[in-house]
């Protein structure tokens, strides 16, 4: 048990500071905040908000021809916002600065949309609940848990949460399950 306890408490402490991180993007009275394209859904713009500045601002050398044309358009990711309660029809873009940007044809766009600050949260929340599950099962039956098989299936769940963040400093191979 002491084995899962350590686990658990390490799991806890990488979940808690995800969580923290993505409540600080979203922070400041409204709803979590939803990273998009700009505008929504549309991955190759025909163009967005400084595009020369940024094609000047990466050549080598600006009157390199050839260079120019080479170079790629822009995926805009920007943030949008609400204010609590109101429906989601209200998000209004947060910043005239995007959150990134990112090179036509590339799908790193995708990537960040998919961990915007509001699906972070969610994620968190649902790993802290699990392993809540586990610590009132564990506080139930102490002991005795070697003969509850509620507690027993909840260790490997344990183990493979934490397995998802084996590459943080910290873990350890024999938790892997």
């Amino acid at each position: 048990m002491g084995d899962l306890d350590e686990i658990v408490a390490w799991l806890r402490q990488q979940i808690s500071g995800d969580l923290t991180a993505a409540q600080i993007i979203g922070a400041g009275g409204f709803e979590p905040q939803r990273w998009d394209t700009e505008p929504p859904g549309l991955v190759n713009p025909p163009s967005i908000r400084a595009r020369a500045q940024i094609n000047v601002a990466l050549l080598p050398d600006p009157e390199d021809r050839l260079m120019r044309e080479c170079l790629p358009g822009w995926v805009q990711i920007v943030s949008y916002d609400r204010m609590l309660g109101e429906p989601p029809e209200r998000d209004c873009r947060d910043d005239d600065l995007p959150v990134a940007l990112v090179a036509d044809g590339r799908r790193e766009f995708d990537h960040i949309i998919r961990h915007d600050p509001r699906n972070v949260v969610a994620d968190c929340e649902a790993k802290l609940a699990i392993l809540g599950r586990y610590a009132r099962q564990a506080a139930k039956y102490g002991e005795n848990c070697m003969e509850e098989d509620r507690i027993w299936v909840l260790e490997p769940v344990v183990r493979l949460l934490a397995s998802g963040y084996r590459h943080r400093e910290g873990f350890k191979e024999e938790w892997l399950p």
